[in-house]
């Protein structure tokens, strides 16, 4: 089959949006399917075979990102009368959202939307307008959106439960995980820790990730204001890059835990399996993950995982087993990394689960997918 799917965020950016996007396309191509990205333009990135890149314009605040002008109609109407697409899978229900759902009903195509996010813990990107009256809107607009697709995907039961919320139909969402490409890169630790410059006896207590503020990073900068009176040779290693580098700079400042951050910058996810292997823990305060693909990654590295006990990243974990969830404060985080890093055997046994842990492989996502594209078309 053709599927096309939209989406904002999409190769060069690089977030989870995009690396799940990529990893259903290149296993969609293996089985014979055929897939077209329509997504937006980047400066000096050239369009790939396979990608139907639409005019766009770059928010100077938000250079990582474009987003479509008005003028990209005409090229995805000529797209779609000169092809068969048989479904159009929508994963950002904002504005190629709705310029899919026009071509949907234009073209009498089935469409599939996939919730990737919890817009809602988003609406701190517009503090100039009333929270109240954003969260109604994006309530309506949500419901409103969802309610033109067939079939839904999101990828746990935290962001199935959210979508529910918004009066979306529950009966139509898939629970479908974005799936794990390959097996973990595993570097020699010893290797790995010279590469990064970490002595042997330093303990690395590692957070990948956006650098943003959704992500809470400012309760590590607490945490470690606990932590760096018991546990003189840790530190927290701070690996992603992203907007709120600036103030998670200024929270570890006022925390005065500057000494004891390590902000590695962003590493290329070829490289990323080093970093893992040089670790000791894994420290997760997210809480508006609808997954959390780097715990997922963390474990396969057998890093034992701390992760608050709210959004989806905990469903990843099992508590005790694979890492501890813990309640969503430095008190309970720097009492867990603190249990951990006294209790070596503890410690050991939480690493062995954390590499047992069951995970969704990017081609057991990929045949979910296509049955959920298959009852879309049959209804």
């Amino acid at each position: 089959m053709h599927i096309a799917m939209f989406s904002e965020s999409y190769t060069p950016v690089t977030n989870g949006v995009a690396v799940s996007i990529t990893t259903l396309k290149d296993q969609l191509e293996a089985r014979g399917h055929r897939v077209t990205i329509v997504t937006t333009r980047h400066a000096k990135y050239r369009a790939k075979q396979g990608e139907l890149r639409v005019p766009s314009f770059r928010l100077p605040y938000w250079p990582e990102y474009t987003l479509p002008m008005s003028t990209i109609y005409g090229k995805l109407d000529r797209f779609f009368e000169q092809e068969h697409v048989d479904i159009i899978h929508t994963h950002i229900p904002f504005i190629l959202g709705w310029a899919a759902i026009r071509l949907s009903k234009m073209h009498h195509i089935p469409m599939v939307g996939h919730y990737h996010t919890l817009y809602d813990h988003y609406l701190h990107y517009a503090p100039f307008l009333p929270k109240k009256l954003m969260y109604k809107g994006l309530s309506t607009h949500i419901c409103g959106f969802y309610g033109h697709c067939r079939q839904i995907i999101t990828p746990s039961q935290f962001s199935k439960e959210r979508l529910s919320a918004f009066g979306v139909e529950a009966e139509k969402i898939n629970i479908i995980p974005t799936g794990y490409i390959d097996e973990p890169d595993l570097v020699p630790r010893d290797e790995a820790r010279q590469l990064y410059h970490i002595e042997p006896q330093q303990r690395a207590l590692l957070f990948v990730g956006r650098i943003a503020i959704e992500k809470n990073i400012g309760l590590l900068m607490d945490m470690m204001a606990i932590i760096k009176g018991k546990h003189p040779n840790a530190f927290l290693w701070i690996v992603g890059s992203g907007p709120a580098i600036h103030i998670v700079r200024r929270q570890a400042r006022k925390a005065g835990v500057m000494d004891r951050v390590r902000f590695q910058g962003k590493v290329p996810h070829k490289q990323i399996g080093a970093v893992y292997s040089a670790a000791d823990l894994f420290v997760f305060p997210s809480i508006t993950e609808t997954q959390g693909l780097v715990v997922g990654e963390a474990q396969g590295y057998s890093l034992p995982c701390i992760a608050a006990d709210h959004a989806a990243a905990a469903e990843s974990i099992l508590n005790d087993v694979s890492g501890m969830i813990v309640d969503g404060s430095p008190e309970y985080f720097a009492a867990a990394v603190d249990e951990l890093l006294c209790d070596e055997d503890k410690r050991n046994r939480l690493a062995a689960g954390a590499l047992s842990a069951p995970r969704v492989s990017a081609a057991q996502m990929a045949d979910m997918v296509t049955k959920v594209y298959e009852h879309a078309i049959s209804r």
